[in-house]
């Protein structure tokens, strides 16, 4: 081959290799467009959210609920907290990089009468909120991920002798049935005297709340409604101190549970576990112990226990998982606390917390490998991830890791696996904790034993009994190779009505907005239609450099390229 002919040939293997290059370029910018059409651009159903409701029922002018309101955001937040029981509304503005803290007004809480009271809060941007009370505190979930269908769980010892519900919600039809332990106990309901009838029903107006309190255990009273509601329950002391907690719906029932204990906790706890419809296996497990327990369909279970490291909960069927444990304040009193613990499959990628209160301040983290330099912690007085750990169930479990100013933990961006953890609070007087947040979308249900038609249309229940939800699209054809065909399928449109509303249904209807500017569907749009127009020079283009080659191979004399 002659110099020319090979200076050709090179010439035109560039020019192809060019041009593929160019090819790459285009397919990779048309695969960005492509993505960016399929985002898109609401939150996954969390603990964080844009409108809250809550009341605080047993408040006291001497030790007023102190209101919590996390950003979940670098920007600024505005917020508007409303009290029903006043119709006045009051408008704060976050600024970055802080928290909100405000001091809530007490109003006497009407039991057994149906009103509009307590508090509602919308922001501009998704936040966590918490509210503290005289002894213990509560996570306020988002109005967006509200239930219609809830399993109540509280404390009843011969220190905390009353137990409550309370109920909120907008034009809902509710239904509350009592355990039978409370047949005998008066109960004064929308402003008549119950008594050996543990079943009421009732009517919910726009911002209205019911509150029902006794003595007796109301754990495994159920509360069900037409239209998604805020269910909370709690216990009263003899002395004065109450305990409360928002009740996640029965949809986020779980199978697996993580505890980590704190050496601000004592370390004998009690774990209130309640499951429905199916009997249950439930393993617990120590670092020194392990224990079964078969329980019965419908079965509350009662355990106290000794965790002085960790302490797993392990289930063949869905559950919830409540904890009642003291904390000590900084002066060694001791404070009873409750919360639910997160199961976890609904462990979150999305972690921040950021809180100016004075006092101290020290966090446990449950954390995968590969997560652990995504989570960033500021400040401590020594490393986290260079200390001693326990490993299990795949989770890293830091403990005790001390908060400095501005006690601030969050995950990086680039975090794509599920951790949880919670921070506690202490000073002289008083001591929380604050659980960080979580995802709450259906997962395990107790599963319904009978097929409906169109398999539930996204009702978040096991509609085929085979551990997984709303699996199914309603296409006509067995997707998950079962032998029955759209029977348990994902939200599609109002086919049936089971209830008026599903929870599902309701996220939609009330999700956050997306961020404001141009949605990412506009910007989905520009991009694909630039990318177009860069393909079609691009290939005119290629065409014109072939063409060129292909001229000038037909002769001796070499031909440049302009």
């Amino acid at each position: 081959m002659s110099k020319k002919r090979r200076y050709q040939h090179r010439y035109c293997m560039r020019t192809h290799i060019e041009l593929i290059d160019a090819c790459f370029v285009v397919l990779v910018l048309l695969r960005i467009s492509h993505t960016d059409v399929r985002v898109a651009g609401y939150p996954v159903p969390d603990s964080a959210g844009c409108a809250f409701r809550f009341s605080n029922p047993l408040c006291s002018v001497n030790y007023p609920s102190i209101l919590h309101v996390i950003p979940q955001t670098t920007d600024a937040v505005n917020v508007t907290l409303t009290s029903h029981d006043a119709v006045e509304k009051t408008e704060y503005s976050i600024r970055p990089y802080t928290s909100l803290r405000i001091t809530l007004p007490c109003k006497t809480f009407q039991w057994g009468r149906v009103y509009a009271a307590g508090f509602s809060i919308s922001t501009t941007s998704e936040v966590i909120v918490y509210v503290d009370n005289q002894d213990d505190n509560m996570h306020i979930f988002p109005s967006d991920v509200a239930g219609t269908s809830y399993v109540v769980t509280a404390y009843l010892t011969s220190h905390f002798l009353e137990t409550f519900i309370v109920v909120h919600g907008t034009n809902s039809t509710v239904e509350v049935i009592l355990p039978d332990n409370c047949s005998s106990v008066i109960f004064n309901v929308d402003g008549k005297n119950l008594t050996g009838n543990t079943k009421f029903t009732l009517t919910l107006n726009e911002n209205s709340v019911i509150g029902v309190i006794g003595k007796c255990d109301i754990t495994g009273a159920s509360v069900t409604a037409d239209l998604p509601v805020a269910v909370f329950a709690g216990s009263l002391a003899t002395n004065g101190a109450w305990t409360i907690e928002q009740t996640p719906p029965t949809f986020t029932f779980g199978r697996r549970f993580l505890y980590a204990a704190h050496h601000w906790v004592h370390q004998n706890v009690t774990l209130i576990i309640a499951g429905l419809n199916m009997s249950t296996e439930v393993v617990f497990t120590t670092n020194t112990v392990t224990k079964r327990v078969s329980t019965g369909t419908s079965f509350i279970l009662n355990i106290n226990i000794t965790a002085d490291v960790f302490l797993s909960v392990e289930t063949n069927s869905s559950v919830s998982c409540f904890i009642v444990q003291n904390i000590f304040d900084s002066s060694g009193d001791k404070h009873t606390s409750v919360r639910y613990l997160t199961p976890m499959r609904l462990y979150h990628v999305r972690k921040y917390f950021i809180m100016d209160k004075p006092g101290e301040y020290s966090a446990n983290m449950l954390v995968e490998q590969t997560s652990k330099g995504l989570l960033v912690i500021n400040q401590t007085k020594t490393d986290p991830f260079k200390k001693a750990m326990t490993y299990y169930w795949n989770l890293f479990i830091y403990q005790n890791v001390e908060l400095l100013f501005p006690h601030q933990i969050y995950s990086n961006d680039s975090n794509k696996l599920p951790l949880s953890g919670s921070v506690c609070f202490r000073e002289n007087r008083s001591a929380y904790e604050y659980q960080l947040s979580m995802r709450v979308i259906p997962i395990y249900s107790a599963c319904i034993p009978h097929i409906y038609a169109h398999g539930g249309n996204g009702d978040g229940i096991d509609n085929d009994c085979d551990s997984l939800i709303d699996e199914e699209l309603l296409n006509s054809v067995d997707d998950d190779n079962d032998g029955l065909v759209d029977e348990d399928v994902q939200y599609s449109g109002t086919l049936f009505v089971h209830a008026r509303e599903t929870p599902y249904e309701y996220h939609m209807r009330n999700r956050e907005k997306a961020a404001e500017g141009i949605s990412s569907s506009v910007i989905s749009i520009v991009i694909t239609f630039v990318v177009a127009i860069t393909a079609v020079f691009s290939c005119i283009g290629g065409m014109f450099v072939i063409e060129k080659v292909r001229r000038s191979s037909r002769t001796t004399r070499i031909t440049p390229i302009s």
